[in-house]
């Protein structure tokens, strides 16, 4: 069966957790392959059903939709940043700890202080998707880690000088396109489970004549399926044999829908290019596409609503059409993330003053997800803010110049001492007494971290793992965002340098980075930091407001 052959994979066996080689094929699959898609969509069934993680995955879970089913919501007032590491690509949080793409290689964090657990630097890969033990990341190639220790379980390398799409990991396989190609992988070792190379559909829906049409990077599971996207349109596939559940032609797509995501939900799949169109169709049956005019690819949604930001404007609208609303702004408003009831969005420096000016500049917005209303608003100049690249587990992680920074609320001591003793008279963080006894200075600093001695710029020292020195760049970068500088991803190989054209927010989009040497950046905020102290974040303030620094519009 030529959808069966490792024609274009070779999946090495390195440090593998499974060894017995790829599934075994029945020579009747087929005809158990239409009974089985024609149960399908079920929304029953969760693509990892054992995981119960808020943004396991670098765009929230499987479905990539960048959204939570939250009960809660933050407080801006109780807002604090807690710690910051140097980062160049998306996130994904599990098991208390934060998974990303460093300027060196990938890495993981203690999700509580930002302490470095583990870096493995010769994996050159982003878009991290965590399942029970293993992280699997893709570059040139797809790598399952260890989540315990980065070491390598194993890999798939493809014949071709084509970089991989984001992969969804679902239903026991990892899903990846790649050249064109669709390929199903199995989690335990790398082995090819199916691929597909095209599809067959109309060039427009009235259209009598058929064509074979390829596949673009990225996939979404959801409801039981895959959803995936070629250039001829949106199709769902049921995941362990690669029957078509449904086709939805997409003719408005064409051929930019090689920059294009996939997202979806219980009740919908939403497809979004870079030349201003955006699809959302049934993601039961594939029918009654709604084509939506954006400059954005970069999309949130969830059973009720989608979100999308251009450069102009917010726009969130329901699927029932019994709401719309936006926002109208200067400033970019991408990387928006649905939690619960509200939307979480940061516009970009605006670049206006005075009458015109927008609502909202270098802000972290909260609106209700239903009329718009303000929630909160919290600027730069009180909290390092910037895109959202993860909301998990009460903490909200945010791209400040390159910079991943978790803000939480009450950082503090119980007593809201902000590192001070039991009757918070001691300001400077030292021990009860206050004496140095660990070893921390005048300014209370602690030992192992020599943020004291270094130039704040440079994120608070010479010594702490895992920083950049205060470069806003990433290695392999030009010391631009990786985007064309309207969020379109794929024009100048990301910001990770590897060329994926994945940037540090997510696949497609552009990551906000103003080439500056480090100035937005937070003294003590460096790998391994630990927890900042009120005093730190007030001194981060106080040398925002001197330098002036300007987040400027991508």
């Amino acid at each position: 069966m030529s959808d069966w052959d490792r024609r274009s994979v070779l999946a090495t066996g390195a440090a593998l957790s499974v060894g017995s080689g790829m599934t075994s094929i029945a020579a009747g699959r087929n005809d158990s392959e239409e009974s089985a898609a024609e149960s399908l969509p079920d929304p029953s069934l969760e693509p990892n059903p054992d995981q119960d993680e808020d943004w396991a995955s670098f765009a929230g879970d499987a479905s990539h939709s960048r959204s939570v089913d939250a009960g809660t919501e933050f407080d801006a007032d109780a807002l604090e940043a807690v710690w910051s590491v140097g980062s160049t690509g998306p996130v994904a949080v599990a098991n208390d700890t934060v998974y990303t793409s460093t300027a060196d290689g990938v890495a993981a964090f203690d999700a509580a202080d930002g302490t470095l657990v583990w870096e493995n630097t010769t994996v050159d890969a982003s878009e991290p998707a965590v399942v029970g033990e293993t992280v699997y990341v893709t570059g040139d190639k797809v790598v399952a880690l260890d989540s315990s220790d980065g070491s390598v379980r194993w890999e798939s390398e493809f014949d071709t000088d084509a970089l991989l799409g984001s992969p969804t990991v679902a239903y026991g396989a990892v899903y990846v396109g790649v050249d064109g190609t669709l390929y199903a992988l199995e989690t335990d070792d790398g082995s090819v489970r199916w691929r597909k190379e095209s599809i067959t559909a109309p060039p427009d829906p009235e259209a009598d004549e058929e064509a074979e049409y390829e596949f673009t990077s990225y996939t979404a599971a959801a409801n039981g399926v895959v959803y995936a996207l070629s250039w001829g349109g949106a199709v769902a596939f049921e995941p362990e044999t690669g029957a078509e559940v449904w086709l939805a032609p997409i003719p408005y797509l064409g051929t930019a829908a090689k920059n294009t995501q996939v997202r979806a939900t219980a009740s919908t799949v939403a497809v979004g290019n870079s030349e201003a169109e955006c699809v959302l169709v049934n993601a039961q049956t594939g029918d009654d596409d709604i084509l939506v005019a954006s400059e954005s690819v970069d999309w949130a949604l969830d059973d009720e609503i989608y979100v999308t930001g251009t450069d102009h404007q917010l726009e969130v609208g329901a699927y029932e059409h019994e709401y719309y609303w936006q926002v109208e702004s200067n400033a970019n408003a991408g990387h928006a993330a649905i939690y619960g009831e509200t939307v979480y969005v940061y516009f970009s420096d605006a670049g206006s003053e005075g009458e015109d000016a927008p609502p909202y500049s270098t802000d972290l917005v909260a609106l209700n997800k239903h009329d718009g209303t303000e929630q909160w608003v919290l600027s730069n100049d009180d909290v390092p803010v910037g895109h959202v690249r993860a909301i998990s587990d009460g903490t909200i992680y945010v791209d400040r110049s390159g910079e991943l920074v978790a803000l939480r609320e009450g950082a503090g001591d119980e007593d809201g001492n902000d590192g001070g003793d039991e009757d918070g008279s001691d300001e400077d963080g030292s021990d009860e007494d206050g004496s140095d006894e660990d070893g921390s200075d005048e300014d209370g600093s602690n030992e192992g971290g020599d943020q004291g001695d270094g130039d704040p710029a440079d994120g608070g020292g010479d010594g702490n793992e895992g920083a950049d020195e205060g470069d806003d760049t990433t290695e392999g970068s030009d010391g631009t965002d990786g985007g064309n500088g309207s969020d379109n991803g794929g024009s100048d190989g990301g910001s990770n340098g590897n060329g994926n054209g994945n940037d540090s927010a997510e696949n497609g989009t552009s990551n906000e980075t103003d080439g500056s040497s480090g100035d937005d950046t937070v003294p003590g905020f460096t790998t391994g930091a630990g927890i900042v102290s009120g005093a730190l974040g007030l001194e981060w303030v106080r040398r925002q407001a001197d330098s002036n620094a300007d987040d400027s519009t991508q």
